[in-house]
């Protein structure tokens, strides 16, 4: 199938998960999608996942797929993001975001399609988790704030294309990735001449999807729950600096500094009230410390690697 001609454009990004889990995503991927697409597996960070399912051979029945596995040098779901936008995604394709644990219903990607052309007006449209012991009130607070779940969401062709020719990226190393482009939007990514507007971003009630169950008795679910714990401490300071930016500096979102914690400190050095009052809470003052200490280094340069195709 001649890529160009997809009209779904679908990013799949994967680093720490399990084989199994990434193939369950896939599969699962696969039955949603009722439109001639391009699945692009990204995964960042972890080559031997990489490696081993472009060795997999896997029969492909739905002929509307070309599905194809990517690695990217650097392990960040950020720069994952704006590689995607810069090397991958092509002209006048919907564009959808899927996490690598995330199995969407069936008919998942459609409903995203019907809520994203909803009207003119809107940009982006994300849907509800099913299941996970927040998913109600999570489920309650975005169709309130309509904010967009980072599980699983689309944007519309024409913003994508001005995302890439306007220059705008998500800050390297920034835990809140949907909210943090969902804020750019809601400005029209314009915060000076536009007024935030939730309704640009549509929750659809009925898309929905799974992830897998986690179990408090179990050593790494209960490892990753603390590490989720510590990275929302940092998107809480995350998203007063993205507020900060946008809102009170009436910056366009294409000026995002380079990394997450550039984008923090400035707003520590210009807002020293607000940020002390957030700083007080242990884990708050402790991601920081954390964001400080962790030296991105250098980031290689390269654009993302095409390992082999699904077929």
């Amino acid at each position: 199938m001649n890529n160009d001609q997809n009209r779904w454009s679908i990013a799949i990004f994967a680093a720490r998960e399990s084989l199994p889990v990434i193939l369950d995503t896939i599969d699962a991927v696969i039955k949603a999608c009722h439109r001639p697409s391009s699945v692009n597996i990204l995964v960042n960070g972890n080559f031997q996942l990489a490696k081993e399912l472009s060795n997999l051979k896997i029969r492909i029945t739905n002929s509307l797929i070309c599905a194809k596995i990517w690695y990217i040098e650097f392990g960040d779901k950020a720069h994952a993001w704006n590689q995607y936008v810069r090397y991958i995604w092509n002209d006048g394709q919907l564009a959808f975001f899927i996490d690598g644990y995330v199995c969407p219903y069936p008919s998942a990607l459609v409903l995203l399609e019907e809520g994203v052309n909803f009207c003119q007006h809107v940009h982006a449209s994300t849907g509800l988790p099913a299941n996970g012991r927040s998913a109600k009130l999570l489920g309650e607070m975005l169709l309130k704030t309509h904010g967009i779940h980072g599980n699983l969401y689309c944007v519309k062709p024409n913003v994508m294309s001005h995302i890439r020719e306007s220059g705008f990226h998500l800050p390297l190393g920034i835990y809140r990735t949907d909210s943090t482009l969902g804020a750019a939007i809601k400005f029209n990514f314009d915060p000076e001449n536009y007024d935030w507007d939730l309704k640009r971003i549509f929750v659809h009630p009925e898309a929905t999807w799974l992830v897998p169950k986690k179990h408090w008795w179990r050593y790494s679910d209960t490892k990753q729950q603390l590490k989720r714990m510590l990275r929302q401490a940092q998107g809480d300071l995350e998203n007063k600096a993205v507020q900060f930016h946008l809102q009170i500096c009436k910056r366009k979102p294409e000026t995002f500094p380079f990394s997450a914690l550039e984008l923090v400190e400035a707003w520590v050095a210009a807002q020293p009230s607000e940020s002390q009052d957030l700083l007080r809470s242990p884990l708050r003052r402790w991601a920081l410390e954390k964001m400080r200490k962790s030296m991105l280094g250098n980031i290689p340069n390269a654009q993302p690697v095409l390992l082999g195709y699904l077929s």
